[in-house]
């Protein structure tokens, strides 16, 4: 399920696995705490935090597991609770309602919204007074503000510029071929550096056709 998930994404649901380890399942309360434990400017944790919601206020509403004095060796696998497992195919649907190729923790916090009052974790903010639809707009304002921040994408360059290189890719690997004693490990050498300049000309070359 994990495989279309960023390094973010899947960071929080470890972190879920491992406060939920000396519980019965790993639940929404879990995966709501570690989404506020995220590193960096992740988008789930300031959406939460933007709504007043704050790890320091959800830890002691949760059961709390103290991971910071275990040691490796004390955490146990538990199974993903049904809620777990729903909050997950939430954030895969909004992945694809979004446009977007890979499940990140935004994704995750929404999934979670999805729920609505179902689960712990639904418990939990329902106790801290937010308005869920207010936490999914919160959510959509930041991931519509991080698209607007990434740079466009550089257009292709011309199909006679790429069909120049191409041709000159050509002539200069023959040139390095032209009759003389060549090791395998040379000729090898030659055809990777032709292979990979070509793959590069070939992708630049299709983004004419998208």
């Amino acid at each position: 399920m994990f495989d279309k998930f960023t390094s973010e994404a899947n960071r929080v649901v470890e972190l879920a696995k491992r406060l939920a380890s000396l519980h019965g399942n790993v639940g929404t309360e879990h995966l709501l705490l570690a989404l506020l434990n995220e590193d960096g400017d992740g988008i789930a944790r300031k959406a939460l935090n933007n709504l007043g919601v704050t790890y320091d206020l959800v830890a002691p509403r949760t059961w709390r597991t103290q991971i910071e004095s275990q040691s490796e060796s004390e955490f146990k696998e538990v199974p993903l609770s049904p809620r777990f497992k729903k909050v997950m195919e939430g954030a895969i649907r909004e992945v694809l309602q979004l446009g977007e190729k890979s499940v990140d923790t935004e994704h995750i916090l929404l999934g979670l919204v999805r729920l609505g009052k179902e689960g712990k974790a639904a418990a939990i903010l329902t106790l801290l007074d937010v308005d869920f639809n207010k936490l999914r707009q919160e959510t959509i304002k930041l991931v519509t503000e991080k698209e607007q921040m990434r740079p466009a994408p550089r257009p292709p360059r011309p199909i006679a510029t790429i069909k120049r290189d191409v041709r000159k890719l050509l002539s200069q690997s023959g040139e390095a071929l032209a009759p003389r004693k060549m090791t395998g490990d040379e000729l090898q050498a030659v055809i990777r550096s032709c292979r990979a300049k070509l793959y590069l000309l070939e992708e630049e070359a299709k983004r004419h056709d998208t």
